[in-house]
């Protein structure tokens, strides 16, 4: 929307302010993080610590099963996020901004997600949050592909509304749960390489 009403380049410049000041508000964060263990200290090569995750991940079972469906999902949901831009707006032809609306409802079920997801969690379990995380991401996707159904605009546009919604409260389920399941099941030396 930005680039609509100011250019490219004032865009951009934008952007690079708003880097420079996270990277300003990230560098006051107090203390020093804490360096894991290694588990062999005479491991020197990049590969040697490619090889030990690789190892660690297809030892645990959970794990190994949360990373492939998590990659599985990563790649589907780019896949999506490339070409409902497109579908957006040839075929359904809405403008910029209408599309960066849609996109900030499901940023803001996101963000109210998030803030939720300790007592979601707590409640339900990080397995059955991640499964349903996911099953609202697919609803997203057949919600919009449903959409292109439709010949009325507004019943199309609430069907991606909806769709943005499912979308926003499923990226925190997901990625929520499979991080701290990823620490749960990983030891604290090993989190980087896995």
């Amino acid at each position: 929307m930005l680039i609509q009403h100011v250019g490219a380049p004032v865009a951009t410049l934008a952007d690079a302010i708003a880097f420079v000041l996270s990277a300003l508000l990230i560098k006051g964060l107090p203390g020093e993080p804490k360096k894991a263990a290694r588990t062999d200290v005479n491991k020197t090569s990049w590969s040697d610590d490619i090889s030990e995750g690789l190892r660690l991940i297809w030892s645990t079972p959970p794990l190994r099963q949360a990373i492939m469906i998590v990659a599985i999902w990563i790649l589907l949901r780019h896949v999506h996020l490339a070409l409902i831009v497109i579908y957006l707006s040839r075929e359904l032809a809405l403008a910029p901004w209408a599309i960066g609306a849609l996109t900030s409802i499901g940023g803001v079920f996101s963000v109210v997600t998030a803030e939720c997801m300790d007592r979601i969690s707590g409640k339900w379990g990080m397995g059955p949050c991640l499964m349903l995380g996911l099953l609202l991401q697919v609803l997203s996707w057949v919600l919009m592909a449903l959409s292109g159904e439709l010949q009325v605009k507004t019943a199309v546009v609430f069907l991606i509304v909806l769709a943005y919604v499912a979308q926003g409260l499923s990226l925190p389920l997901i990625m929520v749960n499979y991080q701290s399941l990823r620490q749960l099941l990983a030891p604290p030396a090993a989190l980087g390489r896995v």
